[in-house]
């Protein structure tokens, strides 16, 4: 198939296709068979990212209902953005939300701790073990821990990827390697508290 009979195709569709709201279930069809024959063209196959990203445009463009979500934290920029968005708060005891958005404790209490399960639709904006890339010094201590990994797996090459985190150590466990480091290198250095958002 040329590259104007694909063109014309696509037309084609997405004439059919924005023809009439009320057709609006017909359009995810199209866009995901437009993307599938564009593939096919060039000879790849339709990753499942890429399918599971077509349904998700059929499902978002053939329904377009309004978010439910509740908070633990009314009192944020956060809050107020949702509300202006024409999202639709509910309680914190209703089970029908999309979106809750909440402050790490209630989440460990009602949603890791019990060992919950989430709808497929619903999300909250924490996640297990979220401080291992929140905190500075897990986060230091898991980059580094890839990086010896690439190494292992890739030799040296692989492990410059990881080269993004400037040389990190944890006070006072780590005290003397720095005093090392420093005496070698001299220059400017941070000192950061490892959590509380505090640098």
């Amino acid at each position: 198939m040329s590259e104007e009979e694909r063109r014309a195709r696509r037309s084609t569709r997405a004439m059919s296709v924005s023809s009439s709201a009320s057709r609006s279930l017909a359009r995810a069809p199209a866009s995901e068979d437009v993307e599938e024959d564009e593939s096919r063209a060039r000879g790849e196959t339709l990753t499942e990212d890429r399918r599971a990203a077509a349904s998700w445009r059929r499902q978002s463009d053939a329904v377009h209902r309004v978010v439910h979500f509740a908070t633990t934290m009314p009192s944020t920029i956060t809050h107020k953005i949702m509300l202006e968005r024409g999202w639709r708060e509910v309680a914190p005891e209703d089970s029908n939300w999309d979106l809750f958005y909440a402050d790490v404790g209630w989440i460990h209490e009602n949603i890791h701790k019990t060992g919950a399960r989430l709808a497929d639709h619903q999300r909250v904006n924490h996640f297990p073990n979220h401080a291992e890339l929140t905190r500075k010094d897990l986060m230091a201590k898991n980059l580094n821990r890839a990086k010896r990994q690439a190494a292992k797996e890739g030799g040296a090459e692989a492990a410059k990827r990881y080269d993004i985190l400037p040389q990190t150590f944890v006070m006072p466990q780590e005290a003397l390697m720095m005093k090392h480091a420093f005496r070698d290198r001299g220059g400017l250095w941070i000192m950061k508290p490892i959590g509380r958002a505090q640098g």
